[in-house]
């Protein structure tokens, strides 16, 4: 159940980049959009939150690159 609830919060962290960048960049085309989610997403690593295993809206947000 904790595995289910982990890939939960990470496509819930996702869903919710997407989201964000759809309403701040409604002016934009949607090919423009997804190219700019997909750079986020290369960009940035949304992980499972380490502590709250039982809820599924909390997620940890780090740079993929950083040390």
């Amino acid at each position: 159940m904790r595995k289910l609830i982990a890939i939960i919060q990470v496509l819930f962290g996702y869903f919710l980049m997407y989201s964000i960048l759809k309403i701040i960049l409604f002016f934009l085309s949607l090919s423009l959009i997804l190219f700019i989610f997909f750079i986020l997403m290369i960009l940035l690593k949304i992980t499972p939150h380490p502590t709250s295993h039982q809820n599924p809206f909390a997620f940890g947000l780090d740079f993929r690159f950083s040390n």
